[in-house]
């Protein structure tokens, strides 16, 4: 509670400066950032907060282009550290980052400013993470949430439960509120961050796997109130999705199989391939079928 009042009360004070003009000097007096590193810990005052003692993450900066860092407005999915540093530095980071979710604690993001030797800083919420794609998904958000004292297996108890959620399938927002018919409608970076993680950084309709080249794609159109459920969506390359928003080619809702309506679209596949071996839902695929034929 002491480390949650000290970052709130920390961010009060950022929040008075004004934006994208925070002095490097400022964060390295507050303890906010050290300097020279991507993940902060501020380990001395952090590490009596785990049982490890290795510290948790006070801060990530997010500055030039070092990791395919993917950032709007409301948030962030950051990449895993992966530098020339001995690995247990890389592995420390990332469970102090970790830690922030367990114990529902802040971090500081700090970003680059309206000038070259100024920050800006946002407030920042480690809402999940996956090992295997090597995210973390963070929420920008000025509103404390409720503190829960988690106990480190009530962790993995709602991270089961979260798990269970996705029996339930949603493919349309609510005809009347615009709204999905769940307690929340993600916006399309958590949109795109679901698809990373449960598809992986692939093309399913041929092999480019760059992060950069991949978009996250509505299979029901938002425009046709479609959903933000991860089933109704899919990772395409640049080009594919195109040719799919263009009815260049359509997904057998049978069998997963592609049917090609061109030949010079370079599609790879015969059927769906993703990293993570899942699909889209059917019911999301035989919509767009009956209505594109």
């Amino acid at each position: 509670m002491d480390e949650l009042k000290r970052r709130l009360e920390l961010w009060e004070g950022i929040r008075l400066i004004p934006t994208g003009l925070v002095e490097p000097k400022y964060l390295r007096e507050n303890k906010i950032y050290g300097g020279a590193q991507g993940i902060y810990t501020a380990k001395e005052q952090t590490q009596s907060l785990t049982k490890s003692g290795k510290g948790v993450t006070v801060s990530i900066l997010h500055i030039g282009d070092h990791y395919p860092d993917e950032l709007s407005e409301d948030g962030l999915i950051c990449h895993y550290p992966n530098t020339n540093r001995p690995a247990t530095r890389d592995k420390n980071e990332i469970e102090a980052t970790k830690e922030c979710l367990k114990l529902n604690l802040p971090i500081f993001v700090i970003l680059e400013g309206k000038k070259k030797s100024t920050r800006e800083v946002k407030l920042g919420w480690v809402l999940d993470f996956d090992d295997q794609e090597e995210i973390f998904l963070i929420d920008f958000n000025y509103d404390k949430p409720t503190y829960l004292e988690t106990k480190e297996e009530d962790f993995f108890i709602l991270t089961y439960l979260k798990t269970k959620e996705e029996d339930f399938f949603t493919l349309t927002l609510d005809k009347k509120t615009g709204e999905i018919k769940t307690k929340t409608r993600p916006e399309q970076r958590k949109f795109r961050y679901q698809i990373i993680k449960n598809y992986g950084y692939k093309c399913a309709v041929c092999s480019i796997e760059h992060p950069r080249l991949l978009d996250a794609v509505h299979i029901r159109d938002k425009e046709e109130k479609g959903s933000d459920d991860w089933r109704n969506g899919i990772f395409l390359c640049r080009n594919h999705h195109a040719a799919f928003d263009n009815h260049l080619f359509k997904i057998n809702p049978k069998d997963f199989s592609i049917k090609n309506g061109e030949d010079n679209i370079k599609i790879e596949e015969k059927s769906l391939k993703t990293k993570k071996g899942k699909f889209p839902h059917k019911d999301a695929l035989i919509w767009r079928w009956g209505r594109f034929k």
